[in-house]
């Protein structure tokens, strides 16, 4: 709270202050110049496994029962690698072979959609951060993704996790677009997944499953949402 934190600021000398505020900002590898693999790999030759299972360190330290569950848990989803530029072929043919299929790769906000109990969701992203807040963590909150795409899941599916790409869809252009690059949409701006106002032409919408694609779409009255599920 803030007296706590009014308490450290006024007790503490200028290097503890200098790495409190480091860790409160999720900085220290980059202030010390060690990766985080290296600083887990010190805890054990488990650790970096158990932080990229549940991205919490008291797990990392003493891994309990529920570790072993991924439903609602914040762990790191698998991501995509670059091909070297020599010698890529002899990689895919080693890896799938002399046929293989290509996907094209959609470039959106990474996130892990955890439907828990039915009418409960989780939302993180491929960094870890929590964004159900700005989702929705309840399939009553309708103005919210979750409350939107709650009714397209089948009766039946009580749990699940859906690693997917959330898409911008542009309603004038009637296009996918970026939203760091202003130049692709109608409305000449960037945008932020999480506050897209209802009048907006760029906006989140539809979940559709595509032959071969599996691109899910929701769609509301004004509202669409893009997912790719990989």
């Amino acid at each position: 709270d803030s007296d706590g934190l009014q308490y450290l600021f006024k007790n503490c000398s200028k290097d503890e202050l200098f790495w409190l505020f480091n860790v409160m900002i999720k900085n220290v590898e980059s202030t010390i110049g060690v990766a985080t693999n290296v600083i887990l790999s010190w805890l054990g030759p488990e650790a970096v496994d158990r932080w990229n299972a549940a991205r919490d360190l008291s797990e990392v330290a003493a891994p309990s029962a529920s570790a072993e569950s991924p439903l609602g848990a914040n762990f790191r989803p698998m991501l995509l690698a670059r091909l070297p530029k020599e010698g890529w072929w002899e990689v895919l043919k080693e890896n799938s072979g002399e046929e293989f299929f290509v996907e094209t790769k959609y470039d959106g906000e990474h996130v892990l959609l955890h439907k828990i109990a039915r009418d409960q969701y989780k939302w993180y992203t491929r960094n870890g951060k929590d964004f159900t807040k700005d989702y929705g963590g309840s399939s009553s909150l309708t103005d919210l993704v979750s409350g939107r795409i709650h009714s397209f899941f089948r009766s039946s599916v009580n749990d699940c996790i859906l690693d997917c790409e959330l898409m911008l869809w542009d309603k004038k252009l009637k296009k996918l677009c970026r939203r760091q690059f202003k130049s692709q949409n109608s409305e000449n701006r960037s945008h932020s997944f999480r506050h897209i106002d209802p009048s907006d032409h760029v906006q989140l919408g539809e979940i559709e499953i595509l032959e071969g694609l599996k691109l899910c779409r929701a769609k509301s009255k004004n509202k669409n949402v893009f997912f790719l599920v990989h």
